[in-house]
């Protein structure tokens, strides 16, 4: 009987050994990536570990705490530090930004981005949320043929419709209820991801220029593209804000902003992030794009917004099928 005693109480230690060697080398692996990921410059591969900055803290945190129990506290030490300098520079797209009230603020405008996701759009959620949000203007992207009948049955709440002339996932198309007084798709960039320059003014409100993408992933085979199309937007958008025009610039950007490919558009374009400007209805942000089933999610759809242009509320809109939630944006946009 002591023997079969002695036997599980040595089973036991053994286990909480294994248990305790894989924690601690799980922290180790989730501190590495910490570290690496603020090095994103160096290649794209470190880029795309920056994205996850928000779960290097969250994991970092959680992971300091068991080592700690287990006895190990200068690794756990490390690890924690590692995941509250990522939590410091990931915390303005955790906590929900500032609230504001503005007196006589002029009329909202509402926009709404939509990556459809090809033939996964389900189009009655599509034609249900254009239907109850109402926007003034809507921009989607990842086109298919199966979604004409739909776009044709929205002309009854968004009359003016535009394609690009080109077919690709990266297409863009441009609805809304005004008559645009221009709107133009730019190629310069390369890459087959059109970039949409369009000056809407609805009536009644201030006009808005609307700059839309949606960019190439950026894996080895785009060849850069992702960053040239992100420049040429940035620097079309630069352009009409020193025009004096009111700027925002909408889209599936396949970067995060934990980037420092982010940093480099906010930089050359001058817009400034709409998920932490103060907001009339602040709401905490949230991931627009899902990693399968893992629970993962990662903001890779943005407005940038240029002087004159403020948020009156930012949040995301039903679910349309998509691997994308929509974007809707209340904006004041001053004369």
């Amino acid at each position: 009987m002591s023997g079969q005693l002695a036997d599980e109480k040595a089973i036991g230690r053994i286990l909480r050994q294994s248990i305790a060697i894989l924690v601690l080398v799980l922290a180790g692996f989730i501190a590495v990536l910490g570290v690496v990921s603020w090095f994103g410059t160096l290649h794209w591969t470190i880029e795309l570990l920056s994205h996850f900055r928000a779960y290097y803290f969250l994991f970092g945190v959680l992971l300091s705490l068991a080592v700690w129990a287990l006895g190990f506290r200068g690794p756990a030490a490390i690890v924690g530090l590692v995941g509250l300098i990522n939590g410091v520079a990931a915390w303005p797209y955790i906590a929900p930004p500032q609230g504001f009230i503005q007196d006589n603020p002029p009329p909202a405008i509402r926009v709404l981005w939509a990556n459809l996701h090809n033939w996964g759009t389900d189009l009655p959620a599509l034609r249900e949320l254009i239907e109850w949000e109402k926007p003034d203007i809507a921009i989607v992207t990842e086109l298919a043929a199966t979604h004409e009948a739909t776009f044709r049955q929205l002309r009854a709440v968004l009359p003016y419709q535009t394609t690009t002339a080109h077919s690709g996932p990266l297409d863009l198309m441009l609805l809304s209820k005004s008559e645009p007084e221009f709107a133009h798709f730019d190629l310069a960039s390369g890459g087959n991801a059109p970039l949409l320059v369009s000056r809407i003014c609805p009536p009644g409100k201030a006009c808005l220029t609307v700059i839309a993408l949606h960019t190439s992933r950026p894996f080895p085979h785009a060849g850069g593209a992702r960053d040239r199309q992100l420049d040429n937007a940035a620097a079309v958008a630069r352009r009409h804000v020193e025009l004096g025009e009111r700027v925002v610039l909408i889209g599936d950007l396949n970067v995060t902003p934990f980037s420092p490919v982010f940093d480099r558009l906010l930089a050359r374009s001058g817009l400034q992030d709409s998920t932490v400007m103060w907001s009339e209805n602040p709401r905490g942000p949230l991931a627009t794009w899902w990693i399968g089933n893992t629970g993962i999610g990662l903001p890779l759809d943005h407005a940038l917004l240029g002087p004159g242009v403020r948020v009156s509320e930012r949040r995301l809109g039903t679910s349309i099928g998509s691997d994308h939630v929509p974007l809707v944006l209340d904006l004041r946009v001053d004369p």
